[in-house]
């Protein structure tokens, strides 16, 4: 019997202001947690801080098409998408791009995506129903 690998996902955010990057944030993900499930931390974490922030016209640019269609989905009923939809309530515009085509934003957040996975601690954990609790 061969052993399970332990899948270890990170994603991050980067704030750009002016062309400069202004701040950014990483966070580790509990072991198992998939790619999309990542993909969704990101821009809930992005979007409550463009909140707490109180920042205006603001682009959020992501790469992760499944994630999109999650947020544009009547049907979806998962809490963190819905906890995301009330925070953009038509106020944050969100962009889809192809991944690792050089936009410096992205590539920038790919990169420390990656290396929050080397991360000990954990920022969320997924229970194996998989409804994120943030600690």
């Amino acid at each position: 019997m061969t052993p399970k690998l332990r899948i270890k996902n990170g994603c991050a955010f980067v704030h750009f202001r002016d062309g400069i990057e202004a701040e950014s944030q990483q966070i580790r993900l509990s072991d198992g947690a998939t790619k999309f499930m990542a993909e969704i931390v990101a821009i809930k974490e992005v979007v409550e801080h463009i909140r707490e922030k109180d920042l205006r016209n603001v682009r959020v640019i992501l790469d992760s098409r499944s994630a999109l269609v999650a947020l544009n989905s009547r049907a979806e009923r998962s809490r963190i998408i819905k906890s995301i939809k009330e925070i953009i309530n038509g106020n944050i515009d969100i962009y889809c791009v192809k991944a690792h085509q050089g936009i410096i934003g992205n590539e920038k957040a790919d990169a420390l995506a990656k290396e929050a996975t080397l991360y000990e601690r954990i920022d969320y954990f997924f229970s194996k129903i998989l409804s994120p609790d943030k600690e």
